[in-house]
């Protein structure tokens, strides 16, 4: 190879890195299908890329109805049934939930589904108490099949972790309430939970961050300089990192702008601010890099007039509507729910004024990955002429 071509492919490689440096990955954009339904909600992406949720006709009906669903680009849209809420799914498709609108007289209650099984309830806590009867809903799963359960909708309801062998490990209760509620949501890979308790008193919302742990025990969230008025606490990575929102000036109302914050293993909260010409943000998912996708509005203005984002610790807040490829021409996303590890996300939005949901995926290499394509390519050496 010569000096010349080196000098090229070094200049090629550097041009390359500053411009993904600078304009971030672009996204491919896989619109689910709506098909006839009026609008769909997402409640959960596996690292394939997988996506359970939920469809809901509403357009002239006197009541909404809504069927649950699990799409993947293999298999497209699977109908789950009539009042599935379809929650989470792990990497081997198991999807959980709950199915509010059983047949026949059997009661509601936690359900699991598999591509080979279907759908079933899961089976008794100790002492024979069915769950299937008891109101209860399965929230998350992780990719070691532990499910995360609430047994019932009463005050401080109980809340268990099922192991893949059918083993029930109840979680201490919270004991600082006021007889207000408490909220699981997401268990990692390590077998700890996230959840938040609602400690309202009179008429300001209330809400305290809880973190059970595997080993036993649970530990508090860190509340936000601003207090516990209007605080979100959203889902938790490998690490222990937890995604959120919160107020970062003390607040009676909810006047203050709302902010996107990401709570770091080792103890630090990390604001991560707004985007352009907006004064509310708030995270909803995060993968184990610590890469945040949340949304970001105005704080009075309608949820959907908002604004999809992707955080990262490198560049910061970013307006996922500014790196689209050709595939997103007309779609303007407001909001993102979820980033798995392959850096895929999970977002909502318009497309001509129809509501759309739709899985971006990243289409630009790293730079790492630009070089060592570009090293590849620089070592083919031409064949020498005869």
């Amino acid at each position: 190879m010569s000096l010349k071509n080196v000098l090229i492919g070094t200049l090629l490689f550097l041009s390359l890195q500053a411009a993904v440096t600078h304009a971030g990955r672009l996204y491919s954009v896989m619109p689910l299908p709506l098909e006839n339904y009026d609008d769909m909600g997402m409640r959960g992406m596996n690292d394939l890329g997988h996506v359970v949720g939920i469809r809901r006709h509403y357009k002239g009906l006197p009541s909404a109805v809504s069927d649950g669903f699990f799409w993947s680009p293999e298999t497209g849209m699977i109908d789950l049934g009539r009042g599935v809420l379809a929650r989470a799914l792990n990497n081997d498709d198991t999807v959980v939930g709950r199915w509010f609108d059983y047949p026949g007289s059997q009661p509601d209650g936690a359900i699991t589904w598999t591509k080979a099984g279907g759908l079933k309830f899961l089976a008794t806590l100790p002492g024979g108490q069915v769950l299937a009867g008891t109101q209860s809903e399965a929230i998350d799963i992780n990719n070691n099949g532990q499910i995360l359960l609430r047994s019932t909708y009463a005050i401080n309801a109980d809340i268990w972790v099922r192991d893949k062998n059918g083993t029930m490990r109840l979680l201490d209760k919270v004991p600082f309430t006021n007889d207000g509620d408490v909220l699981p949501t997401s268990i990692n890979q390590r077998g700890d939970v996230l959840g938040r308790a609602d400690v309202s008193t009179g008429n300001l919302p209330d809400t305290h961050g809880i973190l059970w742990l595997a080993g036993g025990g649970m530990r508090d969230i860190p509340d936000l300089p601003g207090g516990r008025y209007g605080a979100y606490i959203g889902r938790m990575n490998a690490a222990g990192d937890i995604s959120g929102a919160g107020l970062y000036e003390p607040a009676s109302s909810g006047e203050a702008g709302q902010r996107a914050v990401l709570w770091t293993h080792d103890g630090h909260i990390i604001d991560l601010g707004t985007l352009p010409s907006m004064s509310s943000a708030s995270a909803a998912g995060l993968n184990d890099r610590g890469e945040v996708v949340g949304w970001s509005g105005p704080g009075k203005g309608a949820w959907d007039s908002g604004n999809a984002f992707l955080w990262t610790a490198k560049e910061g807040m970013l307006d996922l509507n500014n790196f689209l490829d050709p595939s997103g021409l007309g779609f303007r996303f407001y909001s993102a729910w979820a980033i798995n590890q392959s850096d895929q996300i999970l977002v909502s939005g318009y497309r001509g004024g129809q509501h759309v949901s739709a899985v971006l995926t990243p289409t630009v290499p790293e730079p790492t990955s630009a070089l060592l394509l570009l090293v590849g390519t620089l070592s083919v050496r031409r064949p020498r002429r005869s």
